[in-house]
């Protein structure tokens, strides 16, 4: 799997770069999956196998470009939409996709959602569209649930668009998950319910999240439930700007949010837990149903992808009682996150993600050969103080491989202008 997620990265890179259309790339994989499973040579199999997926990653990237005749995109704005952004009204009638989340300021709230594939009413102008739109319904007390069918009205605007380096651009933001809109109403009269959801894996995932959430509301305090929820389960929104603020001085900002290192947790304390009571088999299998679970339920991103892969490859092979490869799990995770959407290829939490993790595969086994010759006493108060000092320094040593792994990737975001910005990487390299 190394070669062919490195082929298929390198191909959406090109077509993502370039101006590729998709149809040609569709026909020459028709071609190749047609010639394939008549050769015999292991060499040419290869070659081509490789070349398949190499125009595989081009197709899927070229395809993102792609939009239907009735889709919505910034260009909508300069035509019937300008009218909504000018402040008049228009409805649009659509389902909800996403979680639906709740702000809270002083007396206002804000519930803010994605909306998908809606009916458009502005003036003379009704027509279907398909695409999404980023929702924010500012004082309407309304609590929308993930599938619920509504009809909003307000008006649309253009995301804020970043002007100057170091600056957050929510427009591109929007636009790596396909929004390019945003939609706002005002008041209770900007949402009605037209039809409640339907019951669905997906649903129930998301309110499995929700009811957790309540729970940690009833039984913990303010702001440390916020805290809490942001470790556990992804709820970054209510947490008080000074706390980030803290977070941001020490440079453990990283933390607020549920990466691999929570599925690594979670996974481990679960096998662990359950080999005092099942066969280890079934171990596994309600191991890798849970970790699954838990991926999902916690927002499901690419870190968290990364590492419920991961330890899925490695559970599974518990049940198969085969051995797995750690740097071809990797490469199976990189694959299938590209495959799911090949923007993840382009955002900084994949790629810290993927280097981090590579950086500690490749760096870990040449301290370990290092140190591999050192005879330890057993039975002795050496033999203990080995095994402690051998315990604090695989930590520093996977600190240390993931830092230098993704330093050069922090140079390149940060910006070599603002040295400040990744100053809490140099106490690492000091330990």
């Amino acid at each position: 799997m190394i070669p062919l997620s490195v082929v298929f990265a390198v191909g959406g890179c090109l077509a993502r770069w370039g101006t590729w259309e998709a149809r040609p790339f569709l026909v020459l994989l028709f071609v190749l999956a047609a010639v394939i499973p008549f050769i015999r040579n292991r060499k040419i199999f290869m070659a081509r196998l490789v070349t398949g997926f190499f125009f595989l990653g081009a197709l899927a990237e070229a395809e993102n470009h792609i939009l239907p005749d009735n889709a919505i995109s910034r260009l909508d704005i300069l035509g019937q939409p300008a009218q909504a952004a000018a402040g008049s009204d228009l409805s649009l009638t659509g389902t909800v996709v996403s979680l639906p989340e709740i702000t809270w300021q002083g007396k206002r709230d804000m519930v803010s959602f994605v909306f998908s594939s809606f009916n458009l009413k502005s003036g003379e102008f009704t027509g279907a569209v398909q695409g999404k739109v980023q929702v924010f319904l500012i004082n309407s007390r309304a609590h929308p649930a993930f599938g619920d069918e509504l009809q909003l009205r307000g008006f649309f605007e253009m995301p804020e668009e970043g002007h100057y380096p170091g600056q957050f651009d929510y427009r591109r933001y929007l636009a790596s998950r396909k929004i390019r809109l945003i939609f706002k109403g005002y008041g209770r009269r900007s949402v009605r319910c037209l039809k409640k959801g339907n019951g669905s894996i997906l649903s129930l995932i998301l309110k499995t999240r929700e009811t957790i959430k309540r729970h940690i509301d009833r039984y913990f305090p303010f702001p440390e439930r916020e805290v809490i929820s942001a470790l556990l389960i992804g709820f970054q929104n209510r947490i008080p700007q000074p706390i980030w603020d803290d977070f941001a001085r020490t440079g453990t900002a990283h933390l607020l949010a549920v990466s691999g290192l929570n599925v690594s947790i979670v996974g481990g304390l679960l096998y662990f837990f359950l080999r005092l009571f099942l066969p280890r088999k079934w171990n596994a299998f309600f191991s890798l149903l849970l970790v699954g679970f838990y991926a999902a339920i916690s927002g499901a991103s690419a870190p968290v992808l990364r590492a419920a892969i991961m330890g899925g490859l490695l559970f599974a092979g518990l049940l198969i009682e085969k051995d797995t490869e750690l740097l071809n799990s990797l490469a199976v995770a990189f694959f299938f996150l590209m495959v799911f959407d090949t923007e993840n290829l382009f955002s900084a939490g994949f790629q810290l993600s993927f280097l981090s993790v590579l950086g500690i595969f490749i760096f870990m086994p040449w301290v370990r050969a290092g140190t591999a010759g050192s005879k330890q006493k057993r039975g002795t108060a050496l033999f203990i103080f080995q095994k402690v000092t051998g315990f604090f320094a695989d930590i520093l040593t996977a600190t240390f491989a993931a830092t230098l792994a993704t330093l050069p990737l922090s140079f390149t975001t940060s910006g070599l202008h603002r040295p400040s910005a990744f100053w809490p990487i140099w106490p690492w390299f000091l330990l």
